[in-house]
């Protein structure tokens, strides 16, 4: 009996299954592969629809991303580096116009204090030679100017031929010391020549102040000093060539200091005390 009911199911379960393959097959529904869910160990269905794939992914990427000249243009390679601008250029000439004053400020500063240093060591070494000096200059500047000017023009081939010897390798050694008397002497006259005639300058800057009694040596010194200092500043912060001319003033005041100087030497009583 039990066996029959078994044997019964068994045909049941067939016929059942049997008409919905049947109906499958007619309507044509078949499973496709590559619809279905798949594990990462599962090949892929159909090569034919990756490649189709990749290459509708890769078109896409081209038309959203623009090609690499058209985006970033390359420069030919004779073409110039853009021109500066108006702004830039006026800001480096600007620039350039403080480093080139401040240069030449500093430079008049240390002719400043180099003139101090030596005006006072002039005094405190050589007080009667300097008065003498600042004197004769104020009562003969320009006998004293055209003597220092003949005399720098004397020893400016002394210096050339004493160069000449200092370069030579065999009479260098020998000449050494004799070349460096001669080259230094001529620059120590002339620096006494310049603070000492500066007592002349000073002077005068005292007289245009309504200062005109007697001051110190050293004083009027310096004073003539400091009112260079300050020509010299505001002529070359005018323009460069002024401030040359301030200079070549200066350096006459020296040859006028260097020419009194020659003119008591060869006379009798430099650098005694009065």
């Amino acid at each position: 009996m039990q066996r029959l009911l078994i044997a019964l199911m068994a045909i049941g379960s067939l016929l059942m299954a049997n008409p919905i393959a049947l109906r499958a097959q007619n309507e044509g529904q078949a499973v496709d592969p590559a619809k279905g869910p798949h594990t990462i160990d599962e090949p892929v269905a159909s090569p034919h629809g990756v490649a189709s794939s990749q290459q509708h992914f890769s078109e896409q990427m081209q038309a959203q991303v623009p090609d690499t000249p058209e985006a970033v243009p390359s420069l030919p390679n004779n073409a110039l580096p853009a021109a500066p601008s108006v702004h830039t250029v006026r800001a480096f000439h600007a620039i350039h116009g403080v480093r080139k004053q401040r240069s030449w400020c500093g430079s008049q500063l240390a002719l400043l204090i180099l003139g101090l240093l030596g005006a006072a060591l002039a005094v405190i070494v050589t007080p009667n030679a300097s008065r003498r000096v600042a004197d004769h200059v104020s009562s003969n500047s320009r006998r004293d100017l055209q003597i220092g000017v003949l005399i720098g023009i004397c020893v400016l081939p002394i210096l050339f031929a004493n160069a000449i010897l200092l370069n030579i390798p065999v009479i260098k050694w020998l000449w050494s010391p004799i070349g460096l008397m001669v080259q230094f002497a001529p620059l120590l006259a002339l620096g006494f020549g310049w603070v000492t005639a500066m007592r002349y300058v000073g002077d005068s800057v005292a007289r245009k102040l309504n200062r005109s009694g007697d001051g110190s040596t050293f004083g009027r010194m310096a004073l003539g000093l400091i009112a260079f200092f300050f020509a010299n500043i505001i002529l070359g912060s005018i323009n460069r060539g002024l401030g040359v001319i301030g200079l070549c003033s200066e350096v006459a005041v020296a040859l006028m200091g260097l020419g009194a100087t020659v003119v008591i030497s060869t006379g009798s009583g430099f650098g005694r005390r009065a």
